[in-house]
């Protein structure tokens, strides 16, 4: 389970294959003293290096062994700041002794995590390095865009996704807005922004003008749709950071490709919370990596996801109880439309009802949309499903038998 990094990857490079690297860690110097260990795809965890100490801001998912990276780019006794409980950033926090978050994020980092995200998100893992080889694939073809410090890498050596769990650790400090990390030479500010969960945190260096952003900045869709997000609070947080952007010179976000952005992005933010509370920002529907619908504003750097209609209870898609079996010889496209048609003939979905949208199909089932769309097309086929432009794919009314219609005219 425990995988050892050097910085720029030991090995390389394969561009023919569909994962050139396949250490988990993606390592690199982003300022003086401060290194990026990120899980590509997954999150970006950050450490900072004074003269005295260093931290590492977020442990990430506990896949690999970070604290063995951080320890020997660090070179001096290290500690952890967590931005915010959430287990993609806290995941690594057993490895290590000292461990502090906002004093609003100590009981829930403490809590067993919920049931079936540890599954959820191991689906969604494994079906990112499904969907890979294509993407690298037209990656090469046409865009050119991918880069070594953007390749997505397989699971580690000996890991089993089967057996991922999300452990609960105690935090031994506490941390409060004002707060101030000292390292020797340089201090890290405390910054609460509420919003994503209760507890988050930014982290500034005011001396380089660094902002390490947590969850509260992004560069793909901001979470606000979570059971304890909070819209309100989010853009109040999203317009103190922007209050800050004369004073910064590099954002540093979490999630995603974009890692390094400039401050203009926390004005752009800011002014994408207010359009969404005004109600004049753009939305589409969409799906969280867990399958669960969400509504997500769009704009030209970013997004934000608020909750869906049914995001609460659950993803649409768990009114269906089919499985695909990945080990049959029947085809998973022919799986899918079979488990579909068994659940629209028991009643499950309605004549009229839309069915689930293709990005909560593939958030449940870890299948690409080339698969379900060919599913979609043997039920449309069948007559079970209707494709309405507009709306979706929509149940059929029911078939009309001949003899049971010539029966009921005599």
């Amino acid at each position: 389970m425990s995988t050892l990094v050097e910085v720029g990857g030991a090995d390389r490079d394969d561009w023919g294959a569909a994962h050139p690297r396949k250490s988990w860690f993606d390592v690199r110097p982003l300022a003086d003293g401060v290194f990026l260990i990120a899980e590509p795809g997954h999150v970006n965890n950050f450490l900072i290096v004074g003269e005295d100490r260093a931290v590492l801001l977020d442990t990430g998912l506990g896949v690999a062994d970070i604290r063995s990276v951080a320890e020997g780019l660090a070179g001096k006794p290290l500690s952890v700041v967590n931005s915010h409980y959430h287990f993609d950033h806290s995941g690594g926090n057993r490895l290590f002794d000292e461990i502090a978050i906002h004093r609003a994020g100590a009981e829930l980092l403490a809590k067993p995590a919920p049931d079936g995200l540890a599954e959820g998100y191991m689906r969604y893992t494994q079906r990112m390095i499904e969907e890979w080889r294509e993407y690298k694939r037209l990656d090469d073809t046409y865009f050119h865009l991918v880069t070594a410090d953007t390749l997505i890498r397989p699971l580690p050596d000996g890991f089993d996704p089967a057996n991922y769990q999300i452990v609960p650790t105690t935090a031994t400090a506490l941390l409060d807005d004002g707060d101030e990390i000292e390292l020797g030479g340089r201090v890290l500010r405390v910054i609460h922004t509420p919003g994503h969960s209760p507890d988050s945190i930014c982290l500034f260096d005011e001396r380089d003008g660094l902002l390490f952003g947590g969850d509260t900045i992004n560069t793909g869709p901001i979470y606000a749709q979570l059971e304890d997000s909070d819209v309100e609070a989010f853009a109040r947080s999203a317009r103190r950071l922007a209050g800050l952007a004369d004073s910064v010179a590099r954002v540093f976000v979490c999630h995603f490709m974009r890692v390094d952005n400039p401050p203009g992005l926390l004005r752009e933010i800011a002014d994408g919370f207010e359009r969404l509370l005004d109600g004049s920002a753009p939305f589409r529907d969409s799906a969280d990596s867990l399958g669960y619908p969400v509504r997500e504003a769009c704009f030209d750097h970013f997004s934000i996801f608020i909750a869906g209609e049914d995001s609460r209870a659950g993803p649409a898609v768990l009114r269906t109880r089919g499985q695909l079996d990945r080990d049959s010889p029947v085809p998973l496209y022919y799986q899918l439309q079979e488990v579909l048609k068994e659940d629209i003939d028991a009643g499950h979905w309605q004549p009229g009802e839309v069915l689930p949208s293709e990005a909560e199909l593939e958030a449940w089932f870890g299948i690409s949309r080339t698969v379900i769309r060919k599913a979609l097309d043997v039920l449309e086929a069948d007559g079970q499903v209707i494709r309405q432009k507009g709306r979706g794919t929509v149940v059929a009314p029911p078939k009309l038998v001949y003899g049971a219609v010539a029966a009921a005219r005599e």
